[in-house]
């Protein structure tokens, strides 16, 4: 799972993203967890579609 976040998101608060990669570290569950500065309630952006890129393709990669 990958989770995008902005400290200073007015709509959700960022303890509900830390709190949820805190489960899933503890889960030992495959996840990525990117905590921006102030950028509100993102949009998709650059940074976005870069990360979300990044993850697919590390999560994508055979299994040796």
């Amino acid at each position: 799972m990958l989770i995008l976040h902005s400290d200073n998101d007015g709509s959700v608060p960022i303890k509900q993203a830390r709190d949820m990669a805190a489960a899933l570290e503890k889960a030992k569950a495959p996840h990525k967890f990117v905590e921006y500065e102030k950028k509100g309630h993102m949009r998709v952006t650059d940074d976005v579609i870069k990360e979300t890129r990044a993850f697919v393709e590390e999560v994508c990669k055979p299994k040796p």
